[in-house]
């Protein structure tokens, strides 16, 4: 009671009014009242007053008075036994994916996709304002970024993303169905734009079924170090990132000084180049997992029992079997469980009896399994 009877104290501090203490006519022509302006909030600039004359970000291209662009060979090649495709059941995709791609799809036709943006909620007063877009050319790996210095340069910087996609227009992201993907419609929408067509393929639902229940976190970077063996060094926080854009295109004074810094935009855009190629480099170890389960399930530190369950349900039930032996007979215990139920299943008899017998009595289930496997003897 009191926190309401301060909110309206304060409100009435404002000088604002109950609507319907107001007239027609003269609630019409009420002032707005500030209310940045009134906490003590920097005032946001009026559209194309932000930074009109802030040049291009060094080495990259202007291509209007609020964006500018650049492009990066990362260094990263197709490795030959990735041929001409990739096997897209693996990624679990929609059937309109398969419909429009085929089961073999062409490394050409994927965008790797990552935003960074002004807020994490991606609520309707989030925009995104720089863009990684990723795409194998030939065996190159190469990115192109897209940046904007203040909101003016939303609808050029969208469209440039769409005219990516409409080449490439298979997008892979990380937690991109969550976030990335729901925030560049929305703000297509808001700024009166078409939506493009493309699928999409989020490697995030895909990671926590393959590492999850082994490593623990699947964060891109958990899996930097854990799958794809290296560790970024200073990088610039995540967190950080919203707050230091809202404070460049803010920056009307010139000075170009500080945090508002085009320097510290470099290192933003650093860390998105990051995060986009290790998404370019884990598809391609997930590709490669797809092909040959038996011999980069270990070395990837897939877990088994996930990874089988993949495979059986893409209709591959010798390499899924197969791929809990030799996981069992490494002491997978959860392998050697999903074997047993599989071999039941299948009415393998002898084979479920020889997978229990093998299982150590760490759960009640296992027990049970066990007991009824004594008396069935």
């Amino acid at each position: 009671m009191q926190s309401l009877k301060g909110r309206l104290a304060r409100i009435k501090a404002l000088g604002l009014s109950r609507a319907s203490s107001l007239g027609e006519k003269e609630a019409l022509r009420s002032e707005p009242v500030d209310l940045g302006a009134a906490r003590g909030w920097a005032a946001m600039p009026e559209p194309g007053t932000g930074n009109p004359t802030r040049p291009p970000l060094s080495g990259w291209e202007g291509l209007g008075e609020y964006v500018c662009a650049r492009r990066l060979e990362t260094g990263l090649i197709l490795p030959d036994r990735a041929g001409e495709g990739f096997r897209l059941p693996f990624f679990d995709p929609s059937p309109s994916c398969l419909s429009r791609f085929g089961p073999i799809a062409e490394f050409g036709d994927l965008s790797f996709f990552d935003l960074e943006t002004t807020g994490l909620s991606g609520g309707v007063g989030t925009i995104a304002f720089l863009a990684a877009l990723g795409a194998f050319e030939g065996k190159n790996f190469v990115l192109t970024q897209v940046f904007i210095s203040d909101y003016p340069g939303e609808p050029a910087f969208l469209d440039r993303i769409a005219d990516f996609f409409s080449i490439h227009p298979l997008v892979v992201s990380y937690n991109g169905a969550s976030f990335d993907v729901p925030l560049y419609r929305t703000r297509r929408i808001m700024n009166g734009q078409e939506l493009p067509r493309f699928e999409h393929l989020d490697l995030l639902r895909l990671a926590r079924r393959l590492w999850k229940r082994r490593l623990g976190s699947c964060s891109l970077q958990a899996l930097e170090n854990e799958v794809l063996g290296f560790e970024r060094e200073d990088d610039i926080p995540s967190a950080i990132i919203p707050r230091l854009w809202l404070e460049y295109s803010s920056d009307t004074s010139g000075k170009d000084s500080g945090w508002a810094s085009a320097e510290t935009m470099a290192k933003i855009a650093e860390h998105n180049a990051k995060d986009a190629t290790s998404l370019a480099s884990l598809f391609l170890k997930i590709s490669a997992l797809g092909e040959d389960p038996l011999g980069q399930a270990e070395a990837m530190r897939a877990h088994a029992s996930s990874l089988s369950m993949m495979l059986l349900k893409g209709g591959r039930t010798n390499e899924a079997m197969a791929l809990l032996s030799q996981a069992g007979m490494e002491g997978d215990q959860d392998a050697l469980l999903s074997l047993a139920m599989l071999k039941r299943k299948m009415g393998d008899s002898q084979g479920f009896l020889e997978a229990v017998e093998s299982l150590e009595p760490r759960s009640y289930r296992v027990c049970i399994l066990k007991a009824k496997a004594a008396e069935h003897r």
